[in-house]
């Protein structure tokens, strides 16, 4: 289980007021997603892609005091935000996680909270949000009257997650925490030198390991998170040196042998309903040819 540090986090990211689905940001606008035709929420989903409600917003009021962090330090209470409003706050989880979201509320039916997942910030200034493109990272919870509490389903890849609140009235958000989905894919060894960077490296491939890791080895936790047969060669050389997870590494070989589309195939990927039926010896004998 991740928790975030909310008092520091109320000092780095202030809340802020946005208003929702209006323009498109400048970084959005220059590579194409700007032509993209608007999206009502009432032709899909109740929300439709909630991603969309976060990464086309921009702020109206910048300048806004921070949060009112409760007497728990892990508590706190959003201001009431009008139907075309929202007050966003930017909470920091420390690092890459994959996971599922869990936290208790209160408030009045109505509300809506909005989380919106990222893995990182773009090179400022001005510091702008690095959202995952053709990725729908990103959930809404209506609220219902009194305390409530509340578990996604799907695990989710990232380190920042932006949360938006729209209500009549404020509601409390208390004991968020992500749950970690990597089967026990834990430490289980250390390595310590003289050279500070050389530590840095361990420590930042560790973490990958750890990150990039469901049931099975995956390429990424945001974006694909796909079982992918040649990733997973030095997938399995780093969790042997770091966390030595035999369960998930056997699962992640015996997932080829149990693909149902392909029985006699040992496909580049899988499980998938990708109909993608590249064998895993392209992906081996091809980087040898360009390297010859």
């Amino acid at each position: 289980m991740i928790k975030c540090n909310a008092q520091a986090l109320n000092q780095l990211f202030p809340a802020s007021l946005f208003r929702q689905n209006e323009i498109i940001e400048e970084h959005h606008a220059m590579d194409g997603f700007g032509n993209l035709p608007a999206m009502d929420p009432a032709d899909t989903l109740l929300d439709a892609n909630a991603q969309d409600l976060a990464v086309n917003a921009r702020i109206t009021q910048p300048n806004q005091p921070p949060l009112e962090v409760l007497q728990s330090g892990e508590s706190w209470r959003f201001p009431r935000a009008s139907s075309s409003d929202a007050t966003r706050v930017i909470l920091d989880f420390g690092t890459v996680q994959n996971g599922w979201l869990s936290f208790k509320a209160f408030g009045q039916k109505g509300g809506r909270f909005l989380f919106s997942f990222f893995e990182a910030f773009e090179d400022g200034p001005p510091l702008r949000i690095n959202w995952p493109e053709a990725c729908n990272n990103a959930l809404s919870y209506h609220l219902q009257d009194g305390w409530q509490s509340f578990e996604n389903f799907y695990a989710y890849g990232f380190r920042y997650v932006a949360i938006h609140y729209t209500g009549k009235s404020p509601a409390d958000l208390r004991d968020l925490c992500m749950l970690t989905a990597n089967c026990e894919n834990l430490p289980q060894g250390s390595f310590r030198s003289n050279d500070v960077t050389l530590n840095a490296i361990y420590s930042l491939c560790e973490q990958t390991t750890i990150s990039a890791t469901d049931d099975t080895l995956t390429d990424c936790p945001t974006y694909e998170a796909v079982n992918w047969n040649f990733d997973n060669r030095l997938g399995a050389m780093s969790n042997l040196e770091t966390c030595r997870n035999i369960a998930v590494l056997r699962n992640s070989i015996e997932q080829f042998a149990r693909d149902p589309l392909y029985p006699a195939l040992v496909r580049s990927h899988c499980p998938s309903m990708w109909d993608i039926s590249i064998p895993v010896f392209s992906l081996c004998l091809g980087p040898r040819f360009r390297s010859g």
